[in-house]
């Protein structure tokens, strides 16, 4: 209905558009991981830890929820939707499998670096850091925050170890 109603037509005239409600949210899903992937991508570019590429990914979610807040909230339903309409898994597997594969290359070279320890999961490194961005983003969109950007930079304090006195 919210997709419909932003395209400005009414909910039933948006199947003229998509086949179903699989291929509109397809649709959704492609839309925003291209506007997401570039984005990460160029931020790590001159970052040369893992500590300075998730930052600049964490800032990059930032200025994507400021520019367009209705992203968050529906890459956020991603995990509930296909939990509720499991058809939809393999293809947005598809479609995000070049943002997971550019994480699992950090992570991979953080490795090599001597910054993570070797047995960290890159799943569980995944949920923390997707996880993170999402959930500030979720949650600056429903009590209506115009932005999420004091909120990264308190989890990047708390990253360097800067956020708690002793």
């Amino acid at each position: 209905v919210e997709i419909a109603a932003d395209a400005g037509v009414t909910h039933s005239s948006i199947y003229q558009y998509f086949l179903s409600k699989e291929d509109l949210y397809r649709a959704a899903f492609d839309a925003a991981q291209r506007s997401l992937l570039p984005r990460y991508l160029a931020s790590v570019e001159n970052e040369t830890t893992l500590r300075g590429q998730l930052g600049a990914i964490f800032h990059a979610s930032a200025a994507v929820h400021n520019e367009d807040p209705n992203i968050t909230p529906f890459l956020a339903s991603v995990p509930v939707e296909v939990r509720r309409h499991p058809e939809l898994l393999g293809a947005l597997q598809e479609l995000g499998g070049p943002l997971v594969a550019a994480l699992h290359e950090l992570f991979e070279a953080a490795r090599q670096r001597g910054e993570i320890p070797p047995d960290t999961p890159d799943n569980g490194l995944l949920l923390a850091f997707i996880g993170s961005a999402m959930g500030i983003g979720l949650l600056s969109h429903g009590l209506g925050m115009d932005s999420m950007d004091q909120a990264v930079d308190i989890v990047l304090r708390a990253f360097d170890g800067e956020l708690f006195s002793d």
